[in-house]
């Protein structure tokens, strides 16, 4: 399973997989072309939700297990 969403404000788009983890990407060509956000360390089970809040500061991922919320301004989790 895969999911990816789109955010507009920073022109960026997230997926994530059953894999286990979640990517993001930026549409500037300057930036990076992806950033792994989460991975298999505590997820037990596939990423299959993930979002974005409405300001685009948040990325939020799920899975079975866990659920993590990452700040997109500074590139780290936050729970």
């Amino acid at each position: 399973m895969l999911k990816a969403i789109f955010n507009p404000e920073d022109c960026m788009f997230a997926s994530c997989s059953a894999d286990r983890t979640a990517k993001y990407f930026s549409c500037d060509i300057n930036k990076k072309t992806y950033t792994y956000v989460s991975s298999t360390e505590l997820v037990s089970m596939p990423i299959t939700a993930i979002d974005f809040n409405l300001e685009g500061t948040l990325l939020c991922t799920g899975a079975n297990d866990v659920l993590r919320i990452w700040d997109m301004r500074r590139n780290g989790l936050l729970m």
